[in-house]
């Protein structure tokens, strides 16, 4: 018996729109009507890791994109939410070598809007003359280590926000 090859050709005609209706692998029709109307588009996560597309134009109107895709210049004028500042707390404390200790962090918005985002930051320690480390699978959790004092550093939305001394005492 001999062995047949199989042989696939595609051919490509670009005379029509490959992306018309629900094609997979074609990019966000609301997000190609932004940028095609003029827009820039922004891509916003949110606390709880979800995402959605803002279509700003130049006159300083803000839109969520399948707003503005299905409304049109009709849609509500959305401003874009952001992070304004971050509180740590505590913002210092006293650990013994060892022990544990848990650290929140709470987001303010430039709404005026404040949410716990401990689980969505960004968490390090910064040494001094003690040590420590932030446990890696519970977000904001600090295990002290060598005597003396560290910071913790949290991130989130694009901001960063630095502890007070951090005493890391003797058992």
């Amino acid at each position: 018996m001999k062995d047949i090859g199989l042989y696939w050709q595609i051919t490509v005609d670009n005379s029509n729109n490959p992306c018309e209706g629900d094609a997979p692998g074609c990019a966000n029709p609301a997000s190609v009507k932004c940028t095609q109307d003029g827009g820039t588009l922004q891509i916003i996560t949110q606390t709880d890791r979800s995402q959605y597309g803002v279509c700003k134009f130049p006159s300083g109107k803000t839109c969520e994109e399948w707003d503005y895709f299905r409304n049109g210049s009709a849609c509500v004028d959305r401003p874009v939410v952001t992070v304004s500042s971050l509180i740590l707390s505590p913002n210092t404390a006293t650990i013994k070598s060892g022990n544990v200790y848990d650290f929140i962090l709470v987001a303010n918005y430039s709404d005026g809007t404040t949410s716990t985002v401990t689980n969505s930051a960004t968490w390090d320690v910064v040494y001094g003359t003690g040590t420590g480390t932030m446990h890696r699978d519970i977000p904001g959790r600090f295990i002290a280590g060598g005597l003396g004092t560290c910071n913790i550093t949290a991130s989130f939305g694009g901001k960063s926000v630095t502890s007070g001394a951090i005493t890391v005492t003797g058992l």
